[in-house]
């Protein structure tokens, strides 16, 4: 479960989004089945965007799991 309140376009800073990168990639390459679903909500206009881009990173599995 992720509580994406107060996260928006401003705050989201190069660093951040590259360690969110790898921290997704250790985790789809290490861990690939121990998530079985992942709920985000209080979501945004910045979670769309970011979403966006990110889920290019995950395979389709994990993309449809969120």
């Amino acid at each position: 479960l992720a509580d994406m309140a107060g996260l928006s376009l401003s705050n989201m800073s190069k660093a951040l989004y590259g360690l969110l990168r790898r921290g997704m990639r250790l985790d789809q390459d290490n861990y690939p089945e121990i998530m079985s679903a992942a709920l985000i909500i209080n979501t945004g206009m910045a979670f769309s965007v970011v979403w966006a881009i990110i889920k290019h990173f995950l395979d389709e599995k994990t993309q449809k799991k969120v």
